[in-house]
């Protein structure tokens, strides 16, 4: 597993090599959305960490991160992704960068995962945003909306906008009708008009009047307006105010019957809705219970991711280790190898300083008796001399003199015996 600093790391050298050469290939686009997906997951990282690495890097990154993003993480997680993202588009210099980013998140959650879309109030910010660039910017710049209808097959048109303003939503409307100037055109008419009715946006009398593909109405929304539609015929035209032969024409209808009725369509609707509400209110709990599970999931996958890269950390650093015992133990053996070799030649060496002193000591040794032999050549002679005589004062002196002169060549040839005297 790679840490956190392993991880930046590795995303500002993709991000400088993005940065330098103007483009990335598909290979690292991928690589980048990988690693910012396990820096998600990192207890040690913030979101807004992530969100600030997201932003740096093309739209394709953008659309394989979130399309991973939404099969592991849980709902209130990747609503906080958004939020953090769309805060990072305060920098006026890289604003024309993030149309295409936010389309691609857009779709890549809205086409894949369309209920959790539904849960996630920032995507409608993210659609607006796209809208109001492309209104804002010439025609070319108008595909970035276009792509993201037509990639999500209509389908953010699905979306709960309740809580955009309503200048916000004429935004959408406007970058609508300019990819679409001629709307019964479009594949996704229906869902568009139905859309632009539900926030007002056109009367309902422009749907009535549309000849072709109207929207349908859903089952549960015809006893409503039914209910709508006869309430408005009976404020069509006051009876006072007709001509004198209709009146006389006009069916005499007691003062009750309206109210008759009105209570008859109230609780028409009421018992159509009733199995609804608790159906709704089943499918709440449900999804509810399923949202607790998809939450416990993430969390186990994202222990699991972690424990995996701990054990392929730890078998790295075991192979390191490995590798290292074995070097230092290939630098030893080389290093014996080398002073075997090294003690071997001084061994030869010794050998021939002995050999060499040895046949020095010789030579000087051969030197000394050759002196001493030439030196006590006379000397013995004389010794001859007095060998067999008789003892008398005379020889004693010339034995004395015989007796110096061998100490003084003993002397001369090294030998000294005057430091040994006590």
């Amino acid at each position: 597993m790679s840490n956190l600093t392993e991880i930046t790391q590795r995303l500002d050298a993709l991000y400088q090599g993005y940065k330098k050469s103007k483009k990335m290939s598909d290979s690292n686009k991928k690589l980048a959305a990988k690693l910012l997906i396990d820096m998600t997951f990192m207890e040690e990282s913030t979101l807004a960490d992530v969100a600030v690495q997201l932003a740096k890097f093309p739209a394709l990154t953008t659309k394989a991160y979130f399309e991973t993003l939404i099969e592991k993480a849980p709902v209130e997680l990747i609503d906080e992704v958004l939020k953090e993202f769309s805060a990072t588009d305060k920098d006026v210099k890289t604003f024309q960068s993030y149309p295409p980013k936010f389309s691609s998140a857009v779709v890549a959650i809205v086409k894949n995962a369309p209920e959790k879309a539904q849960q996630l109030k920032p995507l409608q910010k993210f659609v607006e945003f796209v809208a109001r660039f492309a209104i804002k910017t010439d025609k070319s710049e108008k595909r970035y909306f276009k792509d993201m209808v037509n990639d999500t097959a209509g389908k953010i048109y699905l979306l709960d906008y309740s809580t955009l303003k309503k200048g916000e939503l004429l935004n959408i409307w406007n970058a609508t009708k300019s990819i679409y100037p001629n709307l019964k055109e479009s594949k996704y008419e229906k869902f568009i008009l139905e859309w632009a009715e539900k926030y007002a946006l056109i009367p309902k009398s422009i749907q009535d009047k549309t000849p072709k593909n109207p929207p349908e109405i859903s089952h549960d929304e015809k006893p409503v307006v039914e209910a709508e539609r006869i309430q408005e015929k009976k404020l069509e035209t006051p009876c006072d105010k007709k001509p004198v032969d209709e009146v006389a024409k006009t069916p005499v209808v007691s003062a009750e019957t309206p109210a008759i009725s009105e209570k008859a369509i109230i609780s028409a609707v009421t018992q159509a809705i009733a199995p609804l509400s608790q159906t709704v209110t089943a499918l709440q709990g449900e999804m509810k219970q399923h949202h607790e599970l998809i939450a416990v999931n993430s969390r186990l996958s994202a222990k699991v991711n972690e424990l995996e890269q701990q054990i392929e950390t730890l078998n790295q650093r075991i192979q390191e280790a490995n590798q290292t015992s074995q070097s230092e133990k290939k630098t030893l053996t080389n290093k014996i190898t080398e002073l075997e070799t090294l003690n071997a030649e001084l061994d030869e060496k010794l050998k021939d300083v002995y050999s060499i002193n040895s046949r020095e000591s010789s030579l000087e040794a051969e030197k000394i008796r050759t002196d001493l032999k030439r030196a006590f050549e006379f000397l013995y002679d004389d010794w001859l001399d007095y060998e067999v005589s008789s003892v008398s004062e005379e020889n004693y002196e010339s034995l004395q003199a015989i007796i110096k002169k061998i100490f003084r060549v003993l002397e001369k040839n090294g030998i000294q015996f005057k430091g040994n005297v006590k």
